[in-house]
């Protein structure tokens, strides 16, 4: 292999990320850029000469390469001092959550219901489930009197709460 130690790449651009971006010279964008664009295919010509294959070094740069880009969320991830697992947000149906929908009782409404009144209390329950915005809760109106939540993570129990 190439002797890489990735954890000393990680704690190097975790030092870089922490300049702000006017601090950032045109060298070292320039320097990713090399990295990103150009090594893999280097490297993919010095695999293929190693292995006598030169009619693959294009294809073996091509899978460098598409590992590379594959690796960059879960590199930012260890560079900002977050774990790699957070990398790639799991939706409902992986990660588990509830997903309910709610039928408005036209009998009991005080008002007609229209798209206006459903977008408001689309609008209200969002408020009240996330108040702070910072969850990933989706509140959206279905059809004409049906309002679905989807809570990734959450118990149903606890989310009717």
């Amino acid at each position: 292999m190439t002797g890489i130690d990735f954890h000393s790449a990680a704690v190097l651009a975790a030092e870089v990320t922490e300049k702000t971006t006017s601090q950032v010279s045109g060298g070292f964008i320039l320097l990713i850029l090399v990295v990103v664009f150009v090594l893999p295919f280097v490297l993919g010509a010095f695999i293929a000469r190693a292995l006598k294959l030169k009619d693959f070094s294009r294809k073996i740069g091509l899978v460098l390469f598409t590992a590379v880009i594959a690796s960059t969320p879960f590199v930012w991830q260890i560079a900002n001092g977050h774990d790699w697992r957070n990398a790639i947000r799991l939706g409902i149906d992986l990660a588990g959550g509830s997903n309910m929908v709610f039928e408005v009782d036209e009998g009991k409404s005080e008002k007609e219901l229209s798209n206006e009144v459903m977008d408001q209390m689309v609008g209200a329950i969002g408020r009240r489930i996330n108040p702070s915005g910072t969850e990933e809760v989706t509140v959206r109106k279905v059809g004409q009197n049906r309002i679905e939540v989807i809570v990734p993570g959450a118990d149903s129990d606890d989310v009717q709460r």
